[in-house]
């Protein structure tokens, strides 16, 4: 590796915006970079504490201009922001007394009260072979690997957010009970292949791509399309409106890196200070691995045991309740095997020939267990030969559901849930009916598009799909749409986002079209549907 080769950090996008019915003035989050020193960094200043926008504001500022923060000396490296806050906070509070501004009585009375300002934030800066973190609260950094997320710092989990983050304070008193980490992220060359993205997000969106995430739904080309305020702004009200999943209330920043040469390297993630509580981001390197094995080999316990489990009928894929025949049946017939074989005493069957001569012989009790093992060891191999049939016939059923499954791979479920491929379309490309290529749904993209999902793929032409709006003034009263479709009028606008603006459109319509309409209560005078059309190779 060549240590004068340095990483190339693209930032795609960053932004904020405000709670809904409130103004950018208001809000408490805020971000910064410096792409001369690949430093970038979010805060998301808490609503209740005392003037946190400023608080924010001077975390991600000085953060990009002096990145230099780690476990032993973080304490020390926040007092020079501590210090300008409090001159600012007390410059407000000088204005608002010269002004005779109702917020006077609350400045001076926070200043008398000491109270503090407390802020959730994430440092990022990118070195030669590495990505420096520094983070605390519920802020999340989420890394893509093309389209597949791939690590998420801190938090796991949508479940994870609560109503009390960790955070930075303004007074050094204030931090004490919550401690940042500091993680290096190891990165490596690779050659050109999926692209990584770092996508910096405070609590509200964060919570909201986690709860897409986990039902397995492709957020990410939803945020690359973002590339304008007002898209940010349109994405954000209608994230808050969606019926399905639902953004809460609350000050939003967005910040999209893409870094095109790099890839995250196998190799645990090293914290920059030992925390032996989270355990979560620690992976067993390929030594320990190797060095677990061999310890198993050593053991004979061990190996037994795992050659029981790997050689049990749920293992082979037998349905429990299989099993559960042949270990009742071996429980039945145990106590019949452990029985103790009892031999003729001589004595008394000689005494009993002499004696009575001529009397029937007596069944002994060993004679009295074998006639009991005829009868059940025929039923146990008429039972077990039974379970042996049904488990064949189990399995060549479950095969047969797969074999069905594979062959509606092509299906939309089925493409997005497991295997999804994605495509760019550009400007200018005209958008079919159908592979024969006959009738134009859209003359003419108005923009290029980024990762639309592929559904089937021919010898010259792609079958693909996105969700798109309509204004409800569009729509035509449709007599024989399904009770799911709705029908656009020609000569009109197909949107990516709900709203006015000429950039958010996709094409044109040529001609009247039924599309399968989805849900979307989010905004009264809008539609949102499923688009599928074809283009040529």
């Amino acid at each position: 590796m060549e240590s004068d080769h340095k990483v190339s950090v693209i930032r795609r996008f960053s932004d904020r915006t405000h709670k809904e019915m409130e103004t950018i003035s208001g809000c408490q989050d805020d971000f910064s970079y410096n792409e001369a020193k690949n430093c970038f960094a979010i805060a998301d200043g808490a609503t209740q504490s005392f003037y946190s926008s400023i608080w924010s504001k001077l975390l991600v500022n000085y953060f990009c201009q002096n990145p230099e923060i780690d476990q032993n000396n973080w304490q020390e490296w926040l007092k020079p922001i501590q210090e300008e806050w409090l001159k600012e906070v007390r410059a407000e509070s000088e204005k608002a007394e010269k002004g005779n501004y109702p917020a006077r009585v609350e400045l001076k009375n926070g200043l008398s009260f000491r109270y503090s300002a407390t802020s959730t934030f994430i440092g990022l800066q990118f070195l030669e072979n590495q990505a420096k973190v520094s983070i605390v609260g519920d802020s999340c950094l989420f890394i893509f690997q093309g389209d597949k997320l791939i690590k998420t710092y801190l938090l796991q989990k949508s479940a994870d957010f609560n109503n009390r983050p960790g955070y930075f304070g303004s007074y050094p008193k204030n931090n004490n009970d919550y401690k940042p980490e500091f993680l290096d992220i190891p990165l490596k060359y690779e050659q050109p292949s999926d692209k990584l993205y770092f996508v910096l997000a405070t609590d509200a969106l964060a919570e909201y791509i986690f709860k897409y995430t986990e039902q397995q739904r492709d957020i990410l080309t939803t945020l690359l399309r973002i590339n304008s305020e007002q898209k940010f702004e349109n994405f954000v009200k209608s994230a808050r409106h969606d019926n399905t999943i639902k953004m809460k209330n609350d000050d939003v920043t967005l910040m999209i890196l893409e870094v095109s040469d790099r890839e995250i390297v196998s190799l645990p993630t090293k914290p920059r200070k030992e925390n032996k509580e989270d355990s979560s981001i620690v992976l067993p390197s390929s030594d320990e691995t190797e060095q677990l094995s061999k310890e198993d080999k050593s053991n004979p316990s061990n190996v037994e045991e795992k050659t029981q489990y790997n050689t049990s009928d749920e293992t082979l894929g037998v349905p429990s309740g299989f099993a559960k025949i042949r270990s009742n049946l071996q429980t039945l017939l145990k106590p019949l095997q452990s029985l103790p074989i009892m031999r003729p005493n001589p004595t008394i069957e000689v005494s009993a020939s002499i004696s009575q001569p001529t009397k029937k012989r007596v069944i002994k009790p060993i004679d009295g267990i074998r006639n009991l093992l005829f009868v059940f060891i025929p039923l146990n191999i008429f039972l077990s030969a039974t379970t042996l049939y049904l488990i064949v016939q189990t399995a060549n059923k479950i095969n047969s559901i797969k074999t069905e499954q594979s062959s509606n791979l092509n299906s939309f479920s089925q493409v997005t849930k497991y295997e999804p491929k994605y495509m760019n379309l550009e400007k200018g490309n005209k958008i079919y009916k159908d592979q024969t290529f006959q009738e134009i749904i859209i003359p003419a993209l108005s923009d290029s598009f980024d990762e639309v999902l592929i559904l089937e793929e021919g010898d010259n032409w792609i079958k693909f799909q996105i969700d798109l709006y309509a204004n409800k003034a569009i729509l035509n009263q449709c007599s024989t749409c399904a009770s799911d479709e709705i029908e656009i009028k020609p000569d009109t606008n197909l949107r990516i986002f709900p709203s006015e603006s000429e950039g958010d459109v996709f094409g044109r319509l040529s001609e009247p079209s039924k599309f399968k309409q989805l849900e979307f209560d989010s905004l009264p005078n809008w539609s949102k549907f499923t688009f599928v059309g074809y283009i040529k190779k």
